[in-house]
């Protein structure tokens, strides 16, 4: 949202609030100002107020308010509106929090507004901004200029360029979208922009859980339009609830696109909060590593072989530090900083390095006691001493997949976990940052900003939705940040001997 926007919108939220008091005053006098529990009291009987103490009660409540309201601003305290600035965002079909914090202090303003015109009504005074009736009936009506419809094939070229020019997709990105918005027109064609309401948008979520996994690679499906009965064909395979949620994110990206660019003459988002849920927990989806799972692990890495830092070193960073297996494989050795006498890792998002996060953010995540008396600084310093351009040289990058981590990957995945580890078909290499995250909800008592601490190091978007109050660590400098992560990464223990990996590992110079 602009600045504009957010104006606009908080002004409307003033005058709605305003308007809905003045309705409730009309029926139920000035008690329709106090708080609902002291209009329940008073409706009744319970508290006996004479109209005059209704409003004293009500400039009381006001003026408190309003110096809450001052400290509010003053300390960047967004706990009192930002319940209502969601809303708002999702009634608008905005899921970006771009200058979500600047529509709060707006909001805040506003809430400082309705707070003087009831002190102002409640003395009598009705010249102030809202209820001058003379001026707000002969507010002139803003004319909104008119767009040129587009179709959906020229959005798609707008936002891919955009995407391409911004450096935000790569190739192996573009051809997976492509895919997706083919999809698209396959089953609602190449629509004008201003045909697609919100109805469109649920069939095409309707229709997706009818269309074909994989429509061209099949006999029965290829090269045909997409009809609903495909999905009765024997050779019919749905497509997950993953990719379904693929195609309508993609939608939803495009039209959030035309919104902010004003491409298309569309006001609304249509395929805002479209994604199903799927069926499975996902909590389960990938299962974390019990203790014994663990004590496997470090005995299959002390089997190892020489020369092969990356197969010692890329599990254990992921035991460490909850980081995705790509994130690990695409370290450089000047990733590993130090700050304030604390080493740390730089998980950059550095698409013209070759180097991606999930969430398209770098982050921070300290380097963990337990890596370092293995012997991880030693053998980073020997890397930067070779001035080696990778941390784990052997990792070579597949153009096509756009990725480093594919050999180490299908190692650990095919042949060193079920050797050493598990069977489970539940665990993989990704139940390495489930471990790392689910020690922390088993074994610490994590406040709100506990577990903001513990998102920022592993990369995970949002906050938690009860935390009205947390620290949004974006703000904050490196230093105080990585020294905030440290204390709580301090406290990972395992309980697992690493006595027989140390004996191994410094002789094998890892």
């Amino acid at each position: 949202m602009t600045e504009e926007q957010i104006t606009l919108l908080a002004q409307k939220y003033k005058a709605e609030v305003l308007d809905g008091l003045s309705n409730k005053r009309r029926k139920q006098g000035a008690s329709a100002y106090l708080p609902k529990g002291m209009q329940r009291e008073i409706a009744s009987g319970g508290l006996p107020l004479s109209n005059e103490e209704i409003l004293a009660k009500v400039i009381e409540i006001n003026q408190a308010r309003r110096e809450e309201l001052y400290k509010s601003i003053q300390f960047n305290d967004y706990g009192a509106v930002r319940a209502i600035a969601k809303k708002i965002y999702t009634e608008h079909n905005t899921s970006s929090t771009d200058n979500f914090d600047l529509l709060c202090e707006f909001l805040l303003k506003a809430e400082l507004e309705i707070s003087s015109v009831i002190m102002d009504r409640m003395q009598g005074n009705l010249d102030n901004s809202h209820d001058r009736v003379i001026e707000r009936l002969s507010t002139p009506q803003v004319n909104k200029p008119s767009f040129k419809s587009i179709r959906l094939t020229e959005l798609w070229e707008e936002y891919c360029k955009e995407k391409i020019d911004t450096g935000r997709w790569r190739s192996g990105t573009l051809i997976r979208y492509r895919a997706a918005f083919n999809t698209v027109i396959d089953i609602i064609g190449n629509k004008q922009l201003t045909d697609i309401d919100r109805t469109l948008a649920r069939a095409l979520k309707t229709s997706l859980e009818s269309y074909p996994n994989k429509k061209e690679d099949k006999l029965a499906f290829k090269g045909k339009p997409f009809n609903p009965k495909m999905a009765q064909h024997k050779e019919f395979e749905p497509l997950s609830i993953s990719s379904i949620n693929y195609v309508t994110g993609l939608m939803s990206g495009m039209f959030k696109h035309a919104i902010t660019e004003n491409i298309g003459g569309i006001t609304y988002n249509p395929f805002v909060q479209l994604q199903l849920k799927d069926r499975v927990d996902e909590s389960l989806e990938r299962a974390a590593y019990t203790t014994e799972d663990i004590k496997g692990l470090y005995l299959g890495l002390t089997k190892v072989v020489q020369g092969h830092p990356e197969k010692f070193w890329v599990p254990l960073i992921g035991l460490y530090t909850g980081a995705r297996l790509e994130e690990v494989c695409q370290l450089k050795p000047e990733d590993i900083e130090e700050q304030d006498g604390i080493f740390y890792f730089s998980i950059n998002h550095k698409p013209e390095a070759r180097q991606t996060t999930k969430t398209e953010r770098s982050r921070t995540c300290p380097v963990h006691a337990d890596l370092i008396g293995l012997g991880f600084i030693q053998y980073v310093n020997k890397q930067k001493k070779a001035k080696s351009d990778r941390l784990f040289s052997r990792l070579t990058y597949n153009v096509k997949k756009e990725r480093w981590n594919l050999k180490v990957g299908s190692w650990y995945n095919r042949t060193f976990e079920p050797k050493y580890i598990s069977a489970d078909e539940k665990k993989s290499f990704h139940s390495l940052r489930h471990t790392f995250v689910d020690w922390f909800k088993q074994n610490v008592s994590l406040t709100f900003t506990d577990r903001d601490i513990l998102k920022s190091i592993v990369g995970h978007e949002g906050r938690d939705d009860k935390d009205a109050g947390g620290i949004t660590f974006e703000r904050y400098g490196k230093a105080y940040v990585i020294a905030k992560q440290y204390e709580l990464l301090k406290k990972l223990d395992y309980g697992v001997d690493l006595a027989l990996l140390k004996r191994i590992c410094r002789p094998m110079n890892f």
